[in-house]
C-alpha cells in the first residue's frame, strides 16, 4: 500500500478512536486498524507487535510507528542484507507474529542511504540519540518506582511528567521520517521494476538464441 493511502487509513482510525491522544492511536484503536487492514493475528500477537514498535514507550501508536510495523518485512530485509546475514526470523506471511525486532527496525530506519537530504539525516540521527536517552531515563525511573519508598514515589511523579511531555518535536520528526520511508518504498519499487525488466530482457534474449540454434539445426 502507498504511504498516502496508509495515512488516510490511520487518520480514519484516529477519528473513530475515542481513546486516541492527539495524533496517536490507543491500543484498542491500533488493534482495530490492524484488523481492518487484514492479516490474521491473535490478540496476543497484536499486543506484542505493537509493543515492539512503541518507539517512545508511551503505549500509543503514532503514524511513524505504524509505518515501522506495516513495512516491517521490507525494512528487515534491508537490515539483514546490509549486515550480510541470513534472516533469523520468519519473514513470510507479512512478518505477522514476528517480534523482538524493534531495535533492528529503528537501526535500519536511521541507517540513512547515500543521497538523502543532509538536513533529514541530521534530524534522524538526533532523533535516534534523543530516543535512546529518553528510553534509558524511563527504564531508570521504572526501576526506582519498582524499588518503592520515597524515592520510588518521586520517580513515579517524574515518570508521569516525562511521559506527558509535549511530543510536538517528536511528531515533526516523525512526519519527516514518514516522508523518508515513502521515498525508500518508491526507490525499492523502482529498483524491483528495473530488475524485473532486466530479467525479462535476459529471458527473451535466451529464448531468441534458442530459437536461432533450432533454426540452424533444421537447416543442417
Amino acid at each position: 500500500s502507498d504511504v498516502f493511502d496508509l495515512a488516510k487509513e490511520f487518520k480514519a482510525a484516529l477519528e473513530g478512536d475515542s481513546s486516541a491522544k492527539g495524533d496517536k492511536l490507543s491500543p484498542a484503536g491500533a488493534a482495530g486498524l490492524l484488523q481492518h487492514l487484514g492479516g490474521t493475528r491473535t490478540a496476543q500477537q497484536r499486543k506484542a507487535e505493537l509493543n515492539d514498535v512503541d518507539v517512545d514507550g508511551d503505549g500509543m501508536l503514532s503514524f511513524c510507528e505504524f509505518l515501522l510495523l506495516h513495512f516491517k518485512v521490507m525494512i528487515l530485509k534491508e537490515y539483514f542484507a546490509r549486515h550480510n546475514m541470513e534472516p533469523d526470523v520468519d519473514l513470510s506471511n507479512k512478518g505477522i507474529g514476528v517480534v523482538g525486532v524493534g531495535e533492528k527496525l529503528v537501526e535500519e530506519l536511521f541507517n540513512v542511504p547515500q543521497g538523502l537530504d543532509p538536513e533529514l539525516e541530521k534530524m534522524m540521527e538526533e532523533f535516534s540519540i534523543e530516543h535512546a536517552k529518553r528510553q534509558a531515563k524511563i527504564e531508570a525511573l521504572k526501576a526506582k518506582v519498582a524499588a518503592g519508598g520515597v524515592k520510588g514515589m518521586g520517580a513515579a511523579n517524574e515518570l508521569k511528567q516525562l511521559e506527558a511531555q509535549d511530543q510536538t518535536d517528536v511528531n515533526a520528526v516523525e512526519s519527516r521520517i514518514a516522508a523518508a520511508v515513502k521515498k525508500a518504498v518508491a526507490k525499492s519499487k523502482k529498483e524491483l521494476a528495473a530488475k524485473e525488466a532486466e530479467k525479462k530482457e535476459a529471458d527473451e534474449a535466451k529464448a531468441t538464441a534458442g530459437r536461432s540454434k533450432l533454426a540452424e539445426r533444421a537447416k543442417a
